[in-house]
């Protein structure tokens, strides 16, 4: 008897950045935390979005979903130590 075909599914559709959806449930709220919030391009996809030659079975990133965009923290700022 002959196993059973495996199915992959992949979604060809980028996500998010705010929600991480590739239809998101609010887009009023998405894009207020997109035009409210800094945001900057991903360091792993370096902004284009896809999964590229280290990660061979994906076809976005999986660190932004495929947007390219990541949302910047504010960092506090570093104080001199006195010696």
């Amino acid at each position: 008897m002959p196993s059973p075909a495996l199915t992959a599914r992949i979604s060809l559709q980028r996500a998010c950045p705010a929600c991480g959806h590739s239809r998101c449930a609010d887009p009023a709220e998405c894009l207020d935390s997109l035009t409210s919030h800094t945001w900057g391009n991903c360091d792993d996809c370096a902004g284009s979005g896809f999964a590229g030659e280290l990660d061979p079975l994906a076809i976005f990133c999986r660190v932004c979903s495929g947007s390219g965009r990541v949302e910047i923290s504010a960092r506090p700022a570093l104080t001199a130590v006195a010696a």
